[in-house]
């Protein structure tokens, strides 16, 4: 009986043992593929293009963002993203994620000529799903204090074009946390955005 009651200890001290071992393997596992933060997203309060209304970041709720800054006279980098988001958000409609757990925000850093019917004009014409995208314009004040906040230097030349970085697609989180910021454009890899957006929604 004694016998009986040791190896029955054993069992059970081998089977914690392994719990133990398999629950720090998977936390070990999951803190290095788990996209870090690396800051709080600047709250910005800006226009509606649709409804007019005045809106923040913090009002989009607990979903996961997706933040491309845009101006509609850009040739080459803003459509090409936001072909690139398109295709992503077939992709999240497919999971049922896009509207419901994932928004894609588009922010025009050219208040002057976008005007609210060019932004809708222009969003039609990508074929965006309108349940899961906010297009958003602010005063020219406005603007230049979302670009600050966001580090995004966009100078105006003569002829109406910007000078911008490549790197102005944000990924931000539930919580309003930066998680990832993405090349635009023809280097943006919409397959590694994708699969960020997916573990985002899963947080």
């Amino acid at each position: 009986m004694e016998s009986a009651l040791r190896k029955a200890a054993n069992v059970l001290i081998v089977v914690l043992a392994l719990a133990v071992i398999g629950g720090l393997a998977y936390w070990i596992w999951w803190g290095s593929t788990r996209l870090p933060v690396i800051e709080r997203a600047p709250n910005w309060t800006l226009a509606n293009i649709e409804s007019g209304q005045q809106e923040s970041l913090q009002s989009l709720g607990n979903k996961v963002k997706l933040v491309e800054f845009i101006f509609l006279n850009c040739p080459d980098i803003c459509p090409t993203t936001t072909v690139n988001m398109v295709a992503m958000q077939e992709e999240l409609n497919k999971r049922k994620l896009f509207g419901s757990d994932v928004v894609f925000v588009g922010i025009t850093f050219d208040p002057g000529r976008d005007t609210p019917e060019a932004i809708k004009k222009y969003a039609d014409t990508m074929q965006v799903d309108w349940k899961g995208w906010k297009f958003y314009r602010g005063t020219e004040a406005e603007t230049q204090k979302v670009l600050a906040d966001y580090k995004i230097f966009a100078e105006k030349q003569p002829d109406g074009s910007y000078v911008h970085p490549v790197r102005s697609l944000f990924l931000i989180d539930r919580n309003n946390n930066i998680r990832k910021i993405y090349s635009m454009g023809e280097k943006m890899d919409k397959e590694e955005v994708l699969k960020d957006i997916r573990q985002l929604a899963k947080e």
